[in-house]
């Protein structure tokens, strides 16, 4: 159970620079993960790792289907045999953090108490204050496209 001040829907977990830019581009529509997320999660808050150690963007995932950049190795069981990933995380929508979440910022707000290590569970306030200062991305349609065709629009670094 998250604690009484977090949402069990929202978690922030770390990704690695690179690979949220795969989540930018499409070519990774799915985050895979060692551990299973409850099943009420349905938005990753991504804290990107060094250099950026910030969250920029939030992720809405669904917990069931498979398809893009390592869905293959996924499915055939190579991630999990590899012990890389037993759990895949379908990334529905992409949503932009304007203005950026600086960990420094996050910590003295109380919201983080450093990088996450495995993953924490958003606080309510934080959600709170955030949410409307998030601009979608994308949303993928049902051929895993940026519905609409529309361009990306992405901040290059950190406010």
């Amino acid at each position: 159970m998250a604690p009484h001040d977090a949402l069990e829907t929202d978690v922030v977990l770390a990704i690695h620079p690179p690979h949220v830019a795969h989540i930018i581009s499409c070519t990774k529509n799915h985050d895979f993960r060692r551990y299973l997320l409850r099943s009420t999660v349905r938005r990753l808050w991504i804290y990107e790792t060094r250099p950026i150690s910030g969250i920029r963007y939030v992720a809405i995932i669904n917990q069931d289907d498979l398809g893009g950049l390592r869905n293959a190795e996924f499915e055939s069981g190579a991630l999990t045999t590899a012990g890389l990933a037993a759990f895949a995380y379908e990334i529905l929508e992409l949503h932009q953090l304007m203005p950026s979440l600086r960990l420094e910022e996050a910590k003295s707000l109380l919201w983080l108490r450093g990088p996450p290590q495995k993953y924490n569970f958003a606080k309510r306030q934080m959600v709170e204050d955030l949410e409307d200062k998030l601009v979608k991305v994308f949303p993928l349609d049902d051929d895993g496209d940026i519905d609409g065709g529309g361009a990306l629009m992405v901040q290059a670094s950190l406010d």
